[in-house]
């Protein structure tokens, strides 16, 4: 077993995820209709492997939105744990609880397991911050977590390529 890791390599593989962030970051700007993400590109896009540690982001991905991924993903785990439940192929999670690991409610992640093999092999995942997701005043952002809008658990909202369920469930 090789210890060394060829630097040239390691900067090939690098490259190669770094171009699929950027590009899910392009995709994501293109395909939004919010001002906030197009323009302002308030928003992140990023890779990590099975764990959530991240091994790449978008280079256009607001520091605020691609920081707080890896709570993410940790916070999403640690729910399904709870519940005795796993990731599985074709799941997709939306995620803006910010106590289980997102920044605020308005900041909302999409999480797509990524396998290989039959093996968990990482997560894709794009942040994006909502102008409202409905709240006590137009805008999202209220004075206390409880009226600043949809959130408070993980949803899968697809599960196994088809039946859309809640986490909640």
């Amino acid at each position: 077993m090789q210890t060394r890791v060829d630097p040239f390599l390691a900067a090939v593989i690098h490259g190669a995820l770094e171009n699929i962030a950027i590009e899910m970051g392009h995709k994501l700007m293109r395909m939004s209709y919010s001002s906030i993400i197009r323009e302002s590109e308030d928003f992140g896009a990023a890779l990590t492997d099975a764990a959530g540690r991240q091994l790449c982001e978008c280079t256009m991905s607001t520091p605020l939105q691609s920081g707080p991924i890896p709570g993410y993903i940790a916070g999403i785990l640690r729910e399904l744990e709870m519940r005795g439940d796993k990731v599985n192929p074709g799941d997709v999670f939306m995620h803006n609880d910010p106590y289980g690991g997102a920044s605020h409610g308005p900041d909302v992640g999409f999480v797509v397991p990524i396998f290989h093999r039959g093996e968990l092999a990482g997560f894709s995942v794009t942040t994006a911050h909502h102008l409202d997701i409905g709240a006590l005043t137009p805008g999202s952002c209220g004075i206390v977590d409880a009226v600043e809008g949809v959130g408070g658990h993980r949803l899968v909202i697809a599960a196994g390529h088809g039946v859309l369920r809640s986490v909640d469930e």
